[in-house]
């Protein structure tokens, strides 16, 4: 057998691998004997099949498979002993197909490779914010507030009137979302316009008038002050689905029982003291995403690291059990993931990252449920975030979501290993503040209530 490794690029490569009859022959005949004594052949006995007549019969089906087998196993073999780090998998060149001839008694492989590339990552160059969050009682009302809110008592009307909430579905341009307008927070103009409206209508309405400043239209509508002066000049129209009024939940222990469970808590003190128990909890998990996202957006902006583009883009097709719409699209987004991945690889190795354990994935669930169910419907009830954390992770259908969240945690344990060798920039301020900042730009945007 005769192997030889033809580098196109840093890149790109090629093996050529030629196989003569000596290489396949002794297990070939193995393979007809084998078959002999199981094959099932109208006129013979099970077992009694002659040989030559299974040689006659399957014997180049047999070559097939023992050739690409023995082909196969030789080029890992090869690319193992060679020490050769590829991405994706070999693929056979459209050469090999077009010329192979299974009547031959000797064969040509030739396998497209794409190389792992070589790069250098500059740590000295990498900014990354470091947040403490404090919670005072600012945070405390605000949250308070919005679990009454939450399980609050909810009285619906046919008609729009002062004082109610307006849920409808807002569309503009080629976007449409769901809103909750509140009469006494949009201005003069726009109350005007929805008092009396029932439900179902349409009324029209103007980014610019519809709320007294972009602050609050931001708020209300869950965008950046950005794409809210994007839109400033569009016209909208709500349809209207419900309209009522809320009773905030009363502070009781009814209240106390529904949000953190059977008797964890008795009174309002030990109501805020939970509180602020919980608001600590959700600005570190926070303050770690906006670290990492800081930190992989750095990585991939400054970090050049140059991937076989065109065999990628073959192999993902290869892969795929359906035909791939948007190519470049979808390749778009796999680049910046290996890319990155490739990066963590690096950094992991360098700097002898032990292997994740099972707890740290749990935790890392965990944790996104925590913010889930923060932002969607606050349930803080212990060991509800562990259920569906367990369950998330034994669900088959969620394993890439699961292999983010796994760079996820890679990256939180390297922050915390390179720390020194970065600008790190700690910086300590409320976490009122810091959701009005930070978590107001595009990338840690809230999910909508």
């Amino acid at each position: 057998m005769e192997i030889v490794f033809d580098k196109k690029d840093s890149v790109n490569a090629q093996v050529r691998l030629k196989i003569e009859k000596a290489d396949y022959q002794p297990q070939l005949e193995k393979s007809v004997k084998e078959f002999a004594k199981t094959a099932a052949i109208k006129g013979f006995r099970p077992g009694k099949v002659p040989v030559p007549m299974v040689q006659k019969m399957f014997g180049k089906d047999i070559k097939v498979r023992e050739v690409n087998e023995i082909a196969k196993n030789s080029l890992f073999d090869y690319l193992k002993s060679n020490e050769i780090n590829i991405l994706g998998s070999p693929m056979v060149s459209l050469d090999t197909i077009k010329t192979l001839n299974w009547s031959s008694e000797a064969f040509e492989f030739i396998y497209d490779l794409g190389l792992r590339p070589e790069f250098t990552i500059d740590l000295a160059s990498l900014e990354v914010p470091f947040y403490t969050l404090t919670v005072g009682d600012s945070e405390v009302a605000e949250l308070k507030e919005r679990l009454r809110q939450v399980h609050a008592s909810y009285t619906q009307y046919e008609e729009v009137a002062d004082g109610h909430t307006v849920f409808g579905l807002l569309n503009y341009g080629d976007t449409s979302r769901f809103v909750h307008l509140k009469t006494d927070e949009v201005t003069p103009e726009s109350k005007a316009l929805l008092i009396g409206k029932k439900k179902e209508e349409n009324v029209e309405l103007s980014f610019k008038n519809l709320y007294p400043t972009e602050d609050t239209l931001a708020k209300a509508l869950r965008l950046t002050v950005e794409e809210v002066q994007a839109i400033t000049a569009t016209e909208a129209t709500l349809t209207i689905r419900e309209t009522f009024t809320s009773t905030p939940a009363e502070l009781n222990e009814q209240f106390y029982n529904t949000v953190f469970g059977e008797g964890k808590v008795s009174n309002e003190d030990e109501f805020n003291a939970k509180l602020v128990e919980i608001l600590n909890k959700k600005f570190g998990i926070e303050a770690k995403g906006v670290a990492v996202t800081y930190f992989r957006n750095h990585l991939l902006k400054n970090v050049t690291v140059t991937l076989p583009d065109e065999f990628l883009k073959k192999w993902m097709q290869s892969q795929s059990q359906t035909a791939i719409q948007n190519l470049d699209a979808e390749y778009a987004q796999m680049n910046e993931a290996v890319r990155y991945d490739l990066i963590l690889s690096k950094l992991s190795k360098e700097h002898n990252l032990p292997q994740l354990d099972e707890m740290n994935l749990v935790d890392k669930v965990r944790d996104t449920y925590f913010l889930e169910f923060f932002y969607s419907r606050p349930m803080f009830v212990d060991g509800l975030t562990d259920f569906f954390a367990y369950q998330f992770l034994q669900t088959k259908e969620n394993q890439s979501v699961i292999e983010s969240l796994k760079g996820a945690v890679v990256a939180e344990k390297l922050l915390a290993i390179i720390k020194p060798l970065i600008k790190a920039n700690d910086i300590t301020i409320s976490g009122i503040e810091f959701e009005k900042t930070e978590l107001q730009k595009k990338e840690f945007l809230i999910p909508n209530e």
